[in-house]
């Protein structure tokens, strides 16, 4: 059965159609290793599924029950599922949270388009974050959002950006009383005690490590140029 290497989980899915294998192929890995869990959907679970999105196709609905399960079986073992999008510069990862259509995935692009290869994206919509030798780490997964954006890689996490759309661009800290409620509304909620008891405690180590912010703006190069600079700490103009 094949094996895959997500957040440095071992997994082992069993997937009846080519869907799930093509999406997860650049996370493959050829090992002997014991997988530390099995995945694999059931006829049952499959048409419940189906029955509450009757626009899946079965492929499909296969492969979001795989995600779901993948997700659940991660945070039991510390590795999160984060709704945001990520990019790594210099190394470090930074985060963009938003509700689907704000404008994460259309922020992110526009510091590609300015800041050049300096900018490369981890996930577009659905990476994991664990804590790693004590440092709250970002890791890409197969599951990334409509675009398709994401690699193989981890970076340690340097900054979080919470994103609303506004007609001038402003960027702040978020208040203290915010940090816990904003950031875990962002977390997947496992199933089990002991994925909520991981889920809590990473939560509690990012609000202590990460800058995290909040930036009002529109879809603007000096948007995005006011967030890399507050973020990343880097003073770059929009012409390098």
């Amino acid at each position: 059965m094949p094996k895959y290497r997500i957040a440095e989980l071992l997994v082992e899915i069993e997937a009846r159609y080519p869907l799930t294998a093509s999406t997860c192929r650049d996370y493959l890995v050829e090992t002997e290793d014991v997988s530390d869990f099995r995945v694999s959907v059931d006829d049952s679970e499959l048409a419940d599924i189906m029955r509450e999105n009757p626009s899946f196709s079965s492929a499909y609905a296969e492969s979001f029950a795989i995600f779901r399960c993948v997700a659940n079986e991660a945070a039991s073992r510390g590795a999160i599922l984060f709704h945001a999008a990520v990019v790594e510069v210099d190394g470090a990862a930074y985060a963009f949270a938003a509700p689907s259509g704000t404008g994460k995935s259309t922020h992110i692009a526009l510091w590609r388009k300015c800041f050049g290869k300096r900018v490369n994206i981890i996930n577009g919509d659905k990476p994991f974050l664990r804590i790693k030798d004590g440092v709250v780490t970002a890791y890409g997964s197969p599951f990334c959002g409509k675009e398709g954006w994401q690699r193989n890689v981890s970076a340690p996490l340097k900054g979080l950006c919470f994103l609303s759309r506004g007609e001038q661009n402003e960027i702040l800290s978020v208040a203290q009383k915010e940090l816990l409620p904003r950031v875990f509304a962002q977390m997947l909620k496992p199933p089990t005690a002991q994925g909520v008891s991981e889920t809590l405690r990473l939560a509690d180590t990012l609000i202590k490590q990460v800058p995290i912010y909040h930036l009002f703006c529109n879809i603007s190069s000096e948007a995005a140029a006011l967030s890399f600079r507050t973020m990343t700490g880097i003073d770059i103009s929009l012409d390098q």
